[in-house]
């Protein structure tokens, strides 16, 4: 599967389900991510609320990213990582490409301090739309849709 589409800032954005399908390597990733039957984000300081994510450390796996991020955002601990699809934004700066994945949590470690963040936030449902301003412009757009009509399909 290939979806092409105009992100929040008009910039050309592919997501695809195919692990190979770019030629650049995916140096970020995307955790869309359930906790006890609830929805966990994260409350970023400028942009809202948003799944946990970010870059790759050097010589760090698309994997350890994932399972680092989740815990720096929302003080969460993976408990099974499975991978979703990679998107490529083509902005005015270049591009990059992101890998998105879904992960079940085992439980979440109580923190005074978060990177980037105000900590995790739950959910028992997620909306319809993310179009306001309680949401980061990163859940805004069809990536999301996207990967989200993935994830139920592997949610029990």
């Amino acid at each position: 599967m290939v979806h092409t589409f105009l992100d929040k800032k008009g910039f050309t954005v592919t997501f695809t389900t195919d692990k190979q399908f770019f030629d650049e390597p995916s140096k970020h990733v995307l955790v869309i991510c359930k906790w006890k039957g609830k929805w966990l984000l994260t409350r970023h300081k400028e942009r809202g609320l948003e799944f946990p994510g970010g870059k790759l450390e050097i010589g760090e796996t698309l994997h350890q990213a994932a399972v680092r991020e989740v815990r720096e955002e929302t003080g969460a601990e993976v408990e099974k990582l499975t991978y979703i699809g990679n998107y490529k934004v083509n902005s005015n700066h270049g591009s990059f490409v992101k890998t998105v994945f879904f992960a079940t949590l085992s439980h979440i470690h109580p923190m005074q301090e978060f990177l980037e963040t105000d900590g995790h936030y739950l959910l028992d449902e997620l909306p319809k739309s993310f179009n306001n301003d309680q949401f980061s412009y990163i859940m805004q757009d069809q990536v999301i849709q996207q990967s989200l009509k993935i994830v139920q399909k592997l949610i029990p």
